[in-house]
């Protein structure tokens, strides 16, 4: 029983999390900055939670079932095994990017039986000739796989929307380059202006554009400013941008731009 006991306390400690997740993307529906994105994934975020829910309290009502001497039968691992594949369709349906995601890495039973074609089984995997404590402890792990599938998926839509407040959690970074010019003459001035993700700052990005760290503006970017010399042809500007990510790793992003003397 000790294996259930802490299965039940990782249980709550994921579901302590999930609600904390749960108020920080319905703080963000509230913030001008946030609002409109927000109200987009908060309403995902919500299905997600309601449809693991019932689940969840339906494998409960089944733990207590057999805590008072009904067990497990074929039919009703049946009807648990039919809730769980339909929870896995539902969830990957709510937004087209959580089947990208998210499309094999599901697990509500466990990562073997879950990659199997021929799911018919399922009685006797995990509950044929099984004691009580075994099957209580079955079904706990269940939930507490619904609990970490739930804190995967809010986590997911918590951070399609930016947060504006303290460090935010990066899953992806783009360097934003631009020039104001493409074909110059001769003394012309070439502008380049460099950016991380939305022109934050909070990534501590550095930027080195042809060879010269520069320091970034109030803005978060940076403008790097040439003048065209030499011959007519084309001129290549090499812009490197290294920053921290959401992990404290740090990561390097090369572009190079180019432009004309005419």
């Amino acid at each position: 029983m000790l294996l259930n006991e802490g299965l039940e306390e990782s249980n709550s400690t994921l579901s302590s999390c999930n609600n904390s997740i749960a108020r920080e993307l319905k703080e963000k529906t509230l913030k001008a900055e946030s609002a409109e994105r927000a109200r987009v994934w908060y309403p995902r975020m919500e299905k997600v939670n309601n449809s693991i829910t019932i689940v969840y309290k339906y494998v409960d009502g089944l733990k207590k079932g057999v805590l008072n001497g009904v067990p497990i039968t074929k039919e009703k691992a049946f009807e648990l095994h039919n809730r769980l594949q339909t929870l896995k369709t539902i969830l990957l349906d709510i937004y087209p990017g959580m089947t990208d995601t998210f499309g094999g890495k599901l697990v509500f039973t466990s990562q073997q039986f879950d990659t199997l074609e021929n799911h018919t089984g399922f009685y006797n995997t995990f509950f044929k000739n099984n004691s009580q404590a075994a099957v209580i402890t079955i079904l706990t792990k269940f939930q507490n796989n619904l609990r970490i599938t739930q804190n995967k998926l809010t986590a997911f839509c918590n951070n399609q929307v930016t947060s504006f407040d303290g460090d935010s959690f990066y899953t992806s970074y783009s360097a934003i380059i631009s020039q104001n010019v493409m074909h110059v003459r001769q003394g012309d001035s070439v502008e380049i202006k460099a950016g991380l993700g939305q022109f934050s700052k909070k990534g501590k990005p550095e930027f080195k554009i042809n060879g010269v760290l520069l320091n970034i503006n109030e803005d978060g970017y940076v403008i790097y400013k040439t003048r065209a010399s030499g011959k007519a042809g084309k001129r290549y500007v090499p812009v490197e941008l290294t920053f921290t990510d959401g992990l404290g790793g740090k990561q390097t992003k090369r572009v190079v731009v180019e432009y004309t003397i005419e």
